[in-house]
């Protein structure tokens, strides 16, 4: 016999590490309710991504709020679920899957720009839920957000033989400038470029703590394919502990993004 149906709701789930072996035990599942639990982000999701599901539930969970509305909501859930037919007890349109397998250039023809608002309610959706967690106090919750083999570089604005003090002083030791490097060239390339997620997360851990203006943003989509994104925001934000309490800085900051894989 086949397990088609799964209730897991009213279990106080926040997090959905310990299920990822479902996708191997019952790979078979089709129904999943994991309504009326505690999670809050839809990274979660990630970890089930492996499953064809064709119905959800999620009503019930703090998730469900952090989207501004319904079709992005909608939008973000059969992303990671693509052949999703109905969720929290809405029938959703059929599903129309693409292969991805080889990347191309999306062809600047009329149809491209239908999903160009499902490709903004993506960005900002990432963009709110990544600087909600930065800026949460703690930081370890961006794991989910990197590639176990991504990399990642800072770079400020800032002269450490500048005779007048600077409280940018903190973010120095990690600034790359390859203009002015440190070192010689061969070390450049890999100092102090972050590499694999947990050394990035690391980084980002030692940071002082921060609250970003969302509503200052400005984000450009400059670069995409069917299997990758490129976006970069502005903005500004306050540091709220530490010597610079209250400094208000600016950034940019550049987002390479692929599809997440059950690996």
């Amino acid at each position: 016999q086949q397990l088609l149906s799964l209730n897991l709701s009213n279990n106080k789930l926040y997090r959905l590490d310990g299920l990822s072996d479902i996708i191997e035990m019952v790979p078979t599942v089709k129904i999943l309710d994991l309504s009326k639990n505690e999670l809050n982000l839809v990274w979660e999701l990630n970890k089930m991504k492996g499953l064809d599901l064709e119905e959800l539930w999620l009503e019930g969970n703090p998730l469900c709020d952090t989207f501004p509305d319904q079709p992005t909501y909608i939008s973000a859930i059969k992303d990671c679920f693509p052949k999703l037919l109905r969720l929290d007890g809405q029938e959703l349109p059929s599903p129309i899957i693409i292969d991805t397998d080889t990347p191309c250039l999306m062809k600047p023809c009329k149809e491209s720009y239908k999903g160009s608002d499902a490709l903004k309610n993506l960005v900002l959706q990432f963009l709110q839920q990544y600087y909600l967690i930065y800026d949460s106090g703690d930081r370890q919750g961006l794991l989910d957000a990197y590639h176990d083999e991504a990399c990642f570089s800072l770079a400020i604005p800032f002269n450490p033989e500048d005779p007048a003090p600077s409280s940018l002083c903190e973010y120095f030791k990690e600034n790359r400038n390859m203009k002015k490097p440190k070192e010689p060239c061969a070390s450049l390339c890999v100092q102090p470029l972050k590499h694999t997620k947990h050394n990035i997360v690391g980084s980002l851990c030692v940071l002082p703590k921060t609250q970003h203006d969302l509503s200052s943003f400005l984000v450009d989509m400059w670069f995409q394919t069917e299997t990758m994104l490129c976006f970069s925001v502005n903005g500004v934000f306050k540091e709220v502990e530490g010597k610079s309490q209250c400094s208000v800085r600016a950034f940019t900051r550049t987002f390479i993004a692929t599809p997440a894989s059950n690996s």
